[in-house]
C-alpha cells in the first residue's frame, strides 16, 4: 500500500471541493494525485458524445498516473464527488520517487495492474 507520509514529502497537499473537475480528458498531464480523503468519479467521453463511468476512486488510490508515464493526453475526466484531500505529485517528482525506491515502483505497478484488470 502507498504510504501517504512518503508521498507527502514528494508532493503538495491540496483540498478540492465537490464538483471540481480535477483533470479533463484530452488535456496534457503534468501531475498525478494520491487521494487521501473523499471520492472521485472517472468518466470517459466517447466519440458520439456519450459519457461512461469508468471508476470511482476511493482513498489511498492514485489517479492521473497514465498520462505521466505514457506522456499521452489524459484518457478520462476526473471530477470530485465528495470534498477531497489529495497529494499532488508533479511528473518529475513521481518519476524520481519511482527511480529511487523499488518499493514505490512496485506499489505503482500493482495499482496500474488493478486498474487494467477492472477495465
Amino acid at each position: 500500500m502507498l504510504n501517504p507520509k512518503t508521498m507527502l514529502n514528494s508532493g503538495d497537499l491540496i483540498q478540492v471541493d465537490t464538483g471540481t473537475v480535477l483533470m479533463k480528458q484530452g488535456a496534457i498531464g503534468h501531475c498525478a494525485y494520491l487521494l487521501l480523503q473523499g471520492k472521485l468519479l472517472v468518466e470517459k467521453e466517447l466519440e458520439n458524445g456519450e459519457k461512461i463511468v469508468i471508476a470511482q476512486i476511493t482513498p489511498i488510490n492514485l489517479v492521473g498516473e497514465f498520462a505521466i508515464f505514457d506522456e499521452m493526453p489524459r484518457s478520462a475526466t476526473v471530477t470530485v464527488l465528495e470534498d477531497a484531500k489529495l497529494i499532488e505529485l508533479k511528473k518529475h517528482r513521481l518519476k524520481n520517487m519511482i527511480r529511487k525506491s523499488p518499493e514505490i515502483a512496485e506499489v505503482v505497478i500493482k495499482l496500474l495492474c488493478n486498474k487494467l484488470r477492472r477495465m
